[in-house]
């Protein structure tokens, strides 16, 4: 019966949601051209015709055609032949302005002890963020002691204690590679397994510290005092203060600094196959010929900049203009295709209303016949099923009244009989186990006094256990804790059927009764928590 009014639920359903469907499809239409399409085509058109802001084109204060004149004399003064030039690395920044000069920048070598740098910048870092303090212990040093080591003196034990301390070398490389801006694709694989540099590199990591000193607490001060009287200091003023970090091993001799003239300039050096004397000889007259060269510009640095202004003026003017005109044009081709759009959408939009209104028809007819179909459908299914509904439950029925008249003819203790779907046929049965009152009192009840037995037990247990606290209403009244059963026990009248072992003592004498009330307060609470039999019954004592 369930999976019946279930099916026909679900058809009934289906037909629902069919019938819903019908203005859906009634009032679609077929969807209209956007009438701002041509518009925005043509401003689209417009924008991407208008003219770019002319790009300033950089303008470098330096003169690379005289740097390079200077280089080669310089070159030419200390013995480097033509052949041997390809072994040294030069990049020079005016840091006034940021513009550099480049001489094999992008050739690998072994920057040797300029590696420290770099990697005191992490700690230095961590300081500033709060991390670490100047009294931090690294490897058994506070991380002042480190930076004087490291950076002063260049202490290669502490060096390798730091290395260890951040990771070690290859984890350590990777940080170096924040302080320059270099893309990912610029490091070459020994970089990462053999700590080689750039000179463009060492470049981006001293203007890194110089344009960001708060960043990097202590490590400016320190590479003031480094090599007093050596390197960049051998031919310049000892006026000039000067922030140097050297770096030698075997063949490989560099040097990068920054030196504080009026205008700082940043020199970085990198040698290959030249001996420590010949390449620090080397590295102080260029330090001198760039210090010359910078004293120079320094004349030029107001004109630069007003040159610049001036042209950043002129290009923002340019630009002004242009944007103006790439608009006007704009416009003027928008109101123009807007124009012709607005025509040509208006003989579109009465072609489609008719087109619509044919479609609309065609579909409400089609939408129609379906519906109908489904409902004629939907139709016979309900009347089949009430049909099949109506011929069980007469079955049943007949079953049932068939099943009536047999009890009635044979008696309620007769065998059952299986029910088929073609009528009753008599099967034997295995013979009905006997109870333990029909064993014990083997005399023949009939029916009725079967049924009726126990309505005379429970009528003689409530004349029996009949008392005044016991008028009460169990279905109405509230529950009764234990507490309060046994105190309206106790104060109620009742008979005393046995007294104390004084049996001449009297009435009212304190006496044991052999009535157990907690038995009876026990089946109160069985009697309200049992599961009522459609609500019929009385409260029978199990005693």
């Amino acid at each position: 019966m369930k999976n019946t009014l279930r099916t026909a639920l679900g058809i009934i359903l289906v037909f629902a949601l069919l019938v819903s469907a019908v203005p859906a499809f009634a009032a679609e239409t077929v969807p209209a051209e956007n009438a701002d399409s041509a518009e925005n085509t043509a401003e689209n058109t417009a924008a991407a015709e208008q003219p770019a802001a002319p790009a300033i084109e950089p303008v470098s204060i330096l003169d690379e055609q005289k740097i390079q004149m200077l280089v080669d004399n310089l070159m030419s003064n200390t013995g480097i032949s033509e052949d041997r030039r390809e072994n040294i690395s030069i990049v020079y920044t005016y840091l006034a302005t940021g513009d550099s000069w480049y001489y094999n920048a992008d050739t690998w070598r072994y920057p040797a002890s300029m590696y420290k740098v770099p990697m005191m910048m992490v700690l230095a870092e961590r300081v500033a963020n709060g991390e670490l303090t100047q009294e931090s212990d690294i490897g058994g040093m506070t991380l002042a002691k480190s930076e004087d080591l490291i950076l002063v003196w260049s202490n290669n034990e502490q060096a390798h204690v730091v290395r260890k301390y951040l990771g070690g070398d290859p984890v350590a490389r990777k940080l170096y590679q924040a302080y320059s801006p270099q893309e990912e694709s610029y490091y070459h694989s020994d970089f990462i397994d053999y700590c080689y540099f750039t000179a463009r590199y060492m470049d981006d990591v001293m203007q890194t510290l110089y344009n960001d000193q708060a960043r990097f607490p202590n490590i400016m001060e320190s590479l003031k005092v480094a090599m007093p009287d050596r390197y960049y200091h051998l031919n310049i003023d000892p006026s000039y203060v000067v922030a140097q970090k050297y770096g030698t091993f075997k063949e490989f001799n560099n040097n990068t600094g920054i030196i504080f003239t009026p205008n700082p300039f940043l020199l970085t050096v990198m040698t290959e196959h030249m001996s420590i004397e010949a390449a620090e000889a080397f590295m102080g007259q260029a330090a001198k010929v760039f210090l010359d060269y910078t004293l120079e510009v320094d004349n030029q640095l107001a004109a630069h900049k007003q040159m610049i202004a001036d042209m950043e003026a002129k290009a923002a003017e340019e630009a002004r203009l242009a944007a103006e005109e790439a608009e006007r044009k704009a416009r003027e081709a928008a109101e123009a295709a807007a124009q012709a759009e607005r025509e040509r959408l208006a003989e579109i939009e009465r072609a489609q209303k008719e087109a619509e209104a044919q479609a609309r028809r065609e579909k409400f007819m089609d939408i129609a016949i379906k519906v109908v179909a489904v409902a004629a459908v939907v139709a016979a299914a309900v009347l089949l099923m009430l049909r099949s509904y109506r011929k069980k439950r007469a079955a049943q029925e007949a079953a049932y009244q068939k099943e009536l008249q047999r009890r009635r003819r044979y008696g309620a203790d007769s065998p059952d009989f299986p029910y088929y779907d073609d009528g009753y046929q008599r099967k034997s049965a295995p013979p009905r186990r006997k109870s333990r009152e029909e064993e014990e009192y083997p005399v023949y009840k009939s029916t009725f006094e079967q049924e009726l037995a126990p309505r005379r037990r429970s009528q003689e247990l409530t004349e029996r256990y009949s008392r005044p606290q016991r008028n009460e209403d169990y279905e109405r009244t509230a529950r009764r804790s234990q507490g309060e059963f046994e105190q309206q026990f106790a104060a109620a009248p009742r008979r005393r059927d046995t007294y104390a072992e004084d049996y001449s003592a009297p009435y009212g004498y304190d006496a044991q009764d052999d009535y157990d009330y907690l038995r009876e307060y026990e089946e109160e609470q069985a009697y309200r928590s049992r599961k009522r039999n459609n609500d019929k019954g009385g409260y029978r004592p199990r005693h």
